[in-house]
């Protein structure tokens, strides 16, 4: 009997899975609001990739809340990190690509479940959201209008098919967008999330002290710090162990990306 029932749950789990892949969610719907949209854009601008680092929150050069954000750009995940959030109870924004929800979509399920966290787009193939050639951390740009919007719009309805809750926030692959990406962005009403401060967790030999030194740096009342939450391997723990006492002896606390925009 419990095989049986192992057997059935596997047979769902996979069911689950297989409706939240990129094909079933081109549907009539979808393409018919794809059109839509790129009917109201004006045109393309041949322009180079910028990063978007506005954060979209008010600033105040006093204590206050602090925005712990986490890209999960693709392959694996970081449980010691998940785990340490939850037993300091630190709430946290997760931007999530679609080529990591589709590897992880147990995980993703189960990050869901979890009031702790707001799940936010970091873009379907991750891929810079850009028209140019120009190469950014050797990241694929999107190569048309199509392609940005399915980038946004797309992962906006994975995400929504998963957790319930349509996104706020775009933060493009590499945080780097162009005026194209920016267009399309607005008229999906979306708001494009870069950040203030990088703890700098992208190199793979940096070390904690130095992570733990970049957060603290000009720490503020509404600040966005941008981390990952796919590389295991990476000392964001040890550094978040460092930086968490430091900032709640200062009095800061911690809060997710849209509390600042419902305070604006």
């Amino acid at each position: 009997m419990k095989v049986i029932t192992l057997f059935l749950s596997l047979l769902v789990f996979k069911a689950q899975a297989i409706e939240y892949r990129d094909k079933f969610l081109v549907d009539k719907n979808y393409i018919e609001f794809k059109e839509s949209i790129k009917k109201r854009i004006k045109k393309e601008y041949k322009s180079k990739a910028f990063e978007a680092n506005r954060s979209f929150t008010k600033k105040e050069d006093s204590i206050g809340c602090i925005a712990l954000t986490f890209d999960a750009c693709d392959g694996r995940y970081n449980k010691e990190l998940i785990d340490f959030l939850i037993s300091e109870n630190i709430p946290a924004t997760l931007f999530l690509s679609g080529k990591w929800i589709d590897r992880n979509i147990k995980k993703a399920m189960e990050l869901a479940k979890n009031n702790l966290f707001e799940i936010e787009n970091h873009g379907l193939r991750h891929r810079i959201c850009a028209l140019s050639p120009e190469k950014i951390y050797h990241l694929k740009n999107t190569k048309n209008v199509d392609e940005m919007i399915d980038e946004i719009e797309l992962n906006n309805r994975k995400i929504q098919a998963i957790f319930g809750r349509r996104p706020l926030f775009y933060r493009p692959a590499g945080a780097y967008m162009d005026y194209n990406c920016q267009e399309v962005a607005d008229l999906l009403e979306m708001k494009v999330a870069g950040y203030d401060n990088l703890a700098g967790d992208s190199l793979p030999k940096i070390s904690s002290k130095k992570m733990a030194d970049n957060i603290l740096k000009n720490a503020r009342h509404g600040m966005v710090v941008l981390m990952h939450l796919n590389h295991p391997e990476r000392q964001e723990v040890e550094a978040l162990k460092i930086v968490i006492p430091i900032l709640r002896k200062k009095g800061f606390s911690f809060c997710f990306l849209k509390d600042f925009v419902n305070q604006e």
